[in-house]
C-alpha cells in the first residue's frame, strides 16, 4: 500500500500489520490516516484514536493507550454524542490503573459516573459493561488488571495482535494481580 491509499484500505492495512504483530507499522498507518483525512472527516478521529489505543494495549503500552482512549471519547463529547464514551473512559481508567496512574484512572471513572447519571434509555452493551465495572469499583471488588485483560481478550480482541511473548507477559501480570497480590491492593 502507498501513502495515497484511500482511507478504508489504510485502516485494513493497519489491521493487517497488527495481525502480523507489526504494531509500529499499524500505528503508522493510523497516524497517516489521521493526517490525510482526519481534518475532513472528524468522526474518523474516534476510530483512529481508538485503534491507536488498542494497538498500544497489544504492545502492553498501557500508559500510552490511555491518552488515545481519552482522545477518542472526546471526539464524541465534542459533538454531544453519548454512545461509547463510558466504555472508552472505562477502558482508559483500567489502562491507567494498570500503568500505575491512580489519578488518571480516577478521572476517567469519574466520566463513566457522569455519563451513567445522564438520561439515556438505550445504552449499548459496551456502555452497560462500563457501568457494571464502575459498580464493582465502587464496591471495592475490582481488579483493574484482570478487568483490562478481559476487555483485551473478549471485548476488543486485542490479543489477536499480540505475540506469544506479549501474551505470556499479560498472563503473568494478571496472575500477579490476582494470585500474587491481594485484591484489596489492586482496587483502583
Amino acid at each position: 500500500f502507498s501513502q495515497d491509499t484511500p482511507s478504508l484500505f489504510t485502516g485494513l492495512e493497519a489491521d493487517l500489520h497488527a495481525c502480523e504483530h507489526r504494531l509500529d507499522e499499524a500505528k503508522d498507518c493510523m497516524v497517516r490516516l489521521q493526517v490525510t483525512v482526519g481534518t475532513k472527516l472528524k468522526a474518523l478521529n474516534l476510530v483512529t484514536h481508538y485503534k491507536l489505543a488498542t494497538y498500544n494495549l497489544a504492545g502492553l503500552n498501557f500508559a500510552e493507550s490511555v491518552g488515545f482512549f481519552e482522545s477518542a471519547y472526546k471526539v464524541h463529547m465534542q459533538v454531544e454524542r453519548r454512545a461509547m464514551v463510558p466504555f472508552m473512559a472505562c477502558y482508559a481508567g483500567l489502562a491507567a490503573a494498570a500503568a500505575g496512574d491512580a489519578e488518571r484512572s480516577e478521572a476517567n471513572f469519574k466520566i463513566v459516573q457522569e455519563y451513567k447519571e445522564k438520561p439515556k434509555k438505550n445504552w449499548g452493551r459496551q456502555d452497560q459493561y462500563a457501568f457494571a465495572v464502575l459498580a464493582s469499583r465502587q464496591e471495592g471488588n475490582l481488579c483493574p488488571m484482570l478487568e483490562l485483560a478481559e476487555c483485551m481478550c473478549l471485548r476488543s480482541r486485542v490479543v489477536n495482535f499480540m505475540t506469544p511473548e506479549q501474551l505470556k507477559d499479560l498472563a503473568g501480570r494478571v496472575a500477579e494481580a490476582t494470585i500474587g497480590g491481594s485484591q484489596s491492593q489492586q482496587v483502583a
